[in-house]
């Protein structure tokens, strides 16, 4: 409520009170007289004042009475910006120290009380309803741990506080922090001591380590859509299954890369994975045909892991790439969380294509052959593709001796049975490359020789690797006929000009049915075919 003469909300309030006008606050707890207000600044980064919020507090120090008051000096909206951190000032002057968000102000007080030698302590303006409008840009370059307060079981959601700071967190990973961090409070209970609700305002339980708790925070779970059902499985009848409408595939790259899947590049050393990569990316970006394929235009990021940004920057450039191009590009170490950080920039930027060089650094894993291991951690991935439609191409080294198809990439299988494409780039031993696909869905992309350009660097795709092997086959069949200007067998021919019996078959029929060679003799034992010139 507010009073025009300028009457405070408390002073108002008491005068109804004694009037017997106000019996009962609006949540319901009985008056309590001695009652404080506390004042909580919230400061601009100039240290202009924007908002302070006022909180009633009983004799037990938690909230009481009426709602937080919030009293603006200027009447205004919240900046474009975003409302401003708690200690808005103190984070800023100091840069260095990551960042322990918790939730409501009091709390971040006492969090700055127990930490503030090591953290900066810091909470939104408004609780759990204006994460989403608040400027978070001070935990750029930061590690964040975030401390929910316990869970309340007779709550409507008791997870509340967790979302609220989860979500924070990823919040602060979208605006550039380095990693972050969940306290696990599930052990939290009331039988270990802990009300409901229990935050660092309250008492701290006898033999509760809050140094350890901060210390065995874990990573921030990557969001998953939930549903319904309390088992966590969305079953339908076969009814209902049957009903649904086959929409087919969406194509990014026509074909080849779906939109919401994943793809595996696969290559040795030095084989130019990074610049195929890099003209994908492009292609991408401005929607132009990659590899003779129509590509749907989109927002493209770029995750390179072990280039040089000049290297990467001089490729793009030759390229003929420009400031406008949409490319978000991120080129050094991956950060302390990398899955949780692309997570988070794929949930801020909305990309139609995300490419992860090598995927091997953003992973992390300690045993890449772990079957199990690497299922786990390429999960993320594989969730972030299919809830938010881009597709996902990971590159990655492929085994150093030779593999069967789909063998190719280094660990376990788990490798290729995650991804939509696996894309198997070769450096042939004539400095020529060339490229397959193995694909869940389209037709697989048969091993195709890869044009580059030496001025734009940029690679195109070429003749098939069957094409010209019977290209080249056409050629010597013809010249060894001349030279030997009789009829010879396919026998006589495979042992001269040394091509595959695939290659020499093709072309023999080719330039059968051509006219090119006239073939005698019936293909028995005793009387084989023969080939000879056409005259």
């Amino acid at each position: 409520m507010r009073c025009h003469t300028g009457c405070s909300q408390e002073e108002v309030i008491e005068a109804l009170r004694s009037r017997g006008l106000w019996e009962t606050p609006r949540n319901g707890e009985r008056h309590v007289p001695s009652a404080t207000i506390t004042d909580h600044p919230y400061r601009m980064a100039d240290d202009s004042l924007l908002v302070t919020v006022k909180r009633r507090e009983g004799p037990d120090g938690k909230k009481c009475g009426t709602p937080p008051i919030w009293r603006d000096p200027k009447g205004a909206k919240p900046p474009a910006t975003g409302y401003p951190l708690y200690r808005l000032g103190s984070l800023l002057a100091n840069p260095g120290k990551p960042l322990l968000v918790v939730e409501g102000e009091k709390t971040a007080l006492c969090a700055h009380d127990h930490f503030g030698d090591r953290y900066e302590a810091t909470t939104a303006i408004g609780g759990a309803g204006k994460a989403a409008q608040t400027d978070w840009t001070p935990a750029h370059g930061r590690a964040v741990v975030g401390w929910p307060d316990a869970e309340k079981p007779d709550a409507e959601n008791p997870h509340e506080a967790r979302e609220h700071i989860e979500e924070c967190a990823r919040l602060c990973l979208a605006a550039g922090a380095t990693s972050a961090r969940i306290v696990d409070t599930s052990g939290f209970t009331p039988e270990n001591g802990f009300a409901p609700g229990w935050d660092l305002a309250d008492a701290i339980p006898e033999g509760f380590d809050i140094e350890a708790a901060v210390s065995n925070s874990v990573p921030l779970p990557y969001r998953r859509e939930q549903n319904s059902n309390p088992s966590g499985f969305a079953c339908m009848s076969m009814g209902e299954l049957l009903s649904m409408n086959h929409e087919g595939v969406t194509w990014l790259v026509d074909d080849m890369l779906s939109a919401g899947g994943c793809s595996l590049l696969v290559a040795k050393p030095k084989a130019g994975k990074a610049t195929l990569a890099r003209c994908l990316a492009l292609a991408v970006a401005r929607g132009d045909p990659w590899l003779g394929r129509e590509v749907q235009q989109g927002l493209v990021v770029y995750v390179a892991l072990e280039e040089q940004a000049g290297a990467v920057a001089e490729h793009f450039r030759a390229m003929g790439a420009v400031a406008e191009d949409p490319i978000v590009s991120h080129v050094g170490p991956a950060p302390l969380e990398p899955t949780n950080a692309l997570s988070a920039l794929v949930d801020g930027q909305h990309p139609a294509l995300v490419i992860v060089d090598p995927v091997f650094r953003l992973l992390n894993v300690d045993d890449g052959n772990n079957y199990a291991e690497m299922m786990k951690a390429l999960a993320p991935l594989v969730d972030m593709a299919r809830s938010t439609g881009c597709h996902v191409m990971a590159v990655h080294h492929a085994r150093k001796s030779r593999a069967d198809p789909g063998d190719e990439a280094l660990g376990s299988t788990a490798l290729f049975g995650s991804f939509d494409c696996l894309l198997s780039m070769k450096r042939n031993d004539d400095d020529s490359r060339t490229l397959s696909t193995r694909q869940r869905a389209g037709q697989d992309m048969p091993e195709t020789v890869l044009e580059l350009d030496p001025c734009k660097q940029w690679i195109s795709a070429g003749e098939t690797k069957a094409a010209i092997a019977r290209n080249s086959a056409r050629t010597a069949i013809i010249e060894h006929l001349r030279e030997v200007g009789e009829a010879r067998t396919a026998g006589d021919i495979a042992e001269v000009i040394g091509q595959r019996k695939q290659s020499l078959t093709a072309a023999l029929k080719t330039l059968t049915e051509s006219r090119d060679i006239v073939r005698t003799g019936e293909g028995k034992r005793g009387r084989p075919y023969r080939y000879e010139l056409h005259q």
